[in-house]
């Protein structure tokens, strides 16, 4: 996949309304599934406060497993008071589906 077919996933799939509404899902859902580790982490920020900026997407060739896999992944930075504290990472299989997502938590901690 080349860059301008990248920017044509990007488009065709939603990619970064996608990514920006994930990570809200993200947060809505910590909050029900483990409230006290939820306010644990965030309690010297207001979730409500935060900015989400995606700022970079990209294709990914993954070879951590026994066989590589192939996915594009947007990356949303997590901003509180103009400082990134965290990044939030979407993953869409090549095919435009939802494949995975997660919070880098070590600026959290």
């Amino acid at each position: 996949m080349d860059t301008e077919a990248l920017k044509h996933f990007i488009t065709t799939y939603n990619v970064l309304q996608r990514t920006l509404d994930g990570f809200q899902y993200y947060m809505d859902k910590w909050k029900v599934d483990d409230q006290s580790d939820f306010e644990t982490t965030w309690e010297n920020i207001d979730p409500n406060s935060i900015e989400v900026r995606v700022k970079k997407i990209s294709l990914t060739i993954n070879y951590t497993l026994d066989t590589p896999i192939e996915y594009v992944q947007a990356y949303a930075c997590i901003l509180n008071d103009g400082e990134e504290i965290t990044v939030y990472h979407s993953l869409f299989t090549l095919d435009g589906l939802g494949y995975d997502d997660v919070l880098s938590s070590t600026a959290l901690e």
